[in-house]
């Protein structure tokens, strides 16, 4: 059976940052208590509106309306914190008619400050095709692995003599720069290949060779936690800048979760870092470690993984999540309604954050005009989790939302450690 599987680099970056990216809006310095927004790069591509609550997110302070990407201001806030919403509305015509997409994020006392709101660079339609040929060393091998800017593939049949492969582009990195990654594995090692800052040419056909003629390194690596998914990602100038050289599932596995892990991966790839992705299930929940290595580093033999979890109840009468109980350590807290339905096409998802020693989270008031404009489905959203962050760069909620929101940081700064679980309220 053909187990060739497809992985676009849109849900890949999901399991490597938070919510949220830096842009460059240029940052209003001219008064430290005024509260603004800045979108950018097609993050609002219809419209939308950003709202601002009282702290308990009860009332509403005021709220704009945002037409595509722009900025919006709401002047000098008397207060030291606030909390606010920014909602995203987006009608796109599909196969059976319109549907209407609609994302929501709320945050409960947050500090005042320029926010910058950037949309991973992400093109529904596509923007070329890249036309992939890789050769290497016969033998037999168990898997192959192709890693590009746009789309990550393995299989466990690998052909004789070589692999080729034609994928639609959806996402250029460095400048319209292409880059590609493979490697072929068998229990001894395996070969792998790669071709960095390719030049990639949009709307039409671009061919690539690669041979695969380097030896792999293999690392043995013992993790604290026993894991049912473990990644690694070659990151070059910055950690979203990767491609993935490694990835291993246990779902073959009876328990599907193992501590000892054989990591095949290049030696003398010219990386910045190497990041250590994992993934590993408590009772009810799934759980993810993250960890960058400078490339000098090299990867641990022992991973170490915190045990930080959290366990909360969903009180429906009142929509809300409460008991909130956390063990080990966390910067804030988060919860996730939504609704999804598509004989009517729409999809609503709201994300709620807070401090981690907030007792409750329930979504805040939003003006009528806005509810009116996300339609009465708004009342059918369930609540599908509550979540922890934490990195090891923040101490708390307030502290993340200044590093990633308003500071000018670069991204590869950001940090270089995190840890999160999401508790399932319907998990099965």
């Amino acid at each position: 059976m053909n187990t060739i599987k497809y992985y676009s680099k849109k849900s890949m970056i999901a399991i490597l940052c938070f919510a949220f990216l830096i842009s460059g809006c240029n940052k209003d310095n001219s008064d430290s208590k005024s509260l603004s927004f800045c979108f950018k790069d097609g993050y609002i591509k219809d419209h939308g509106w950003v709202v601002l609550h009282n702290l308990s997110g009860t009332e509403v302070i005021d709220y704009k309306r945002v037409e595509k990407d722009g900025y919006v201001s709401f002047g000098k806030i008397d207060e030291s914190s606030v909390t606010i919403s920014y909602i995203v509305i987006e009608k796109v015509n599909g196969d059976k008619g319109q549907n209407k997409f609609i994302d929501i994020n709320s945050y409960y006392d947050v500090p005042i400050g320029n926010w910058k709101i950037e949309n991973y660079k992400f093109s529904k339609e596509s923007l070329g095709t890249a036309n992939i040929s890789m050769t290497y060393p016969q033998s037999n091998y168990n898997e192959y692995f192709l890693s590009t800017s746009d789309n990550y593939i393995n299989s466990t049949e690998v052909p004789t003599g070589g692999i080729n492969h034609v994928l639609e582009t959806h996402r250029i990195e460095d400048g319209d720069k292409y880059s590609i990654y493979g490697s072929v594995l068998n229990n001894d090692g395996g070969y792998c290949g790669w071709l960095l800052d390719q030049d990639f040419y949009s709307n039409q056909v671009n061919y690539y060779y690669l041979a695969l003629d380097r030896p792999l390194n293999i690392a043995d690596v013992t993790s604290s936690q026993p894991l049912h998914d473990i990644y690694l990602y070659g990151c070059r100038y910055q950690p979203y800048s990767s491609l993935r050289v490694f990835k291993k599932r246990y779902n073959e596995l009876p328990q599907n979760e193992e501590i000892n892990h054989k990591l095949y991966y290049p030696e003398n790839m010219p990386v910045d870092k190497w990041m250590l992705r994992c993934f590993y299930n408590p009772e009810g929940s799934s759980c993810g470690y993250t960890k960058f290595f400078d490339k000098e580093q090299g990867l641990p033999e022992n991973l170490i993984i915190p045990n930080n979890n959290i366990i909360a109840t969903y009180d429906e009468y009142n929509d809300e999540i409460t008991n909130i109980q956390i063990n080990g350590t966390a910067d804030n807290i988060f919860g996730r309604w939504s609704y999804y339905q598509y004989d009517d096409s729409i999809f609503i998802y709201w994300k709620v954050y807070a401090n981690r020693d907030r007792l409750k989270i329930s979504k805040p008031q939003l003006p009528f005009e806005v509810i009116q404009d996300i339609g009465e489905t708004l009342n059918n959203m369930e609540c599908d989790y509550v979540g922890i962050i934490d990195y090891n760069t923040t101490s708390n909620h307030a502290d993340i939302i200044n590093r990633f929101f308003i500071s000018d940081i670069l991204k590869d700064e950001l940090y270089d450690e995190s840890s999160d679980c999401l508790y399932f309220f319907n998990y099965k």
